[in-house]
């Protein structure tokens, strides 16, 4: 039997804090609701290994994760162990920073 990927998320933690990494639905399964799910259940698991505070990296779906409740997020005020990841210091550092409480 051949598995079938709609979705796929991946996260870091950093004590208190989770990097989302990526959040990816193939394309023609987008604006079905899987985006969504898939990133509640990644900041459940999250919150169930101790997160309070998520953040993210993105170019392109600020408005997407503005609808899951994040916002916008200061880099300065952003705490060290996430600014410092590869991801926010290199690949993605003029990217839109974007935050949010686990537990929503």
């Amino acid at each position: 039997m051949a598995a079938i990927w709609w979705a796929l998320a991946v996260s870091k933690l950093y004590g208190p804090d989770v990097l989302l990494r990526s959040v990816v639905v193939v394309s023609e399964l987008r604006g079905s609701g899987h985006g969504k799910d898939i990133t509640g259940m990644l900041l459940a698991l999250a919150r169930q290994a101790g997160a309070e505070r998520a953040y993210l990296l993105t170019t392109t779906a600020s408005e997407f994760f503005a609808r899951l409740g994040f916002a916008a997020a200061i880099r300065a005020e952003v705490p060290e162990t996430i600014r410092s990841t590869y991801q926010a210091a290199t690949i993605c550092s003029t990217a839109a920073m974007l935050t949010r409480s686990t537990a929503q």
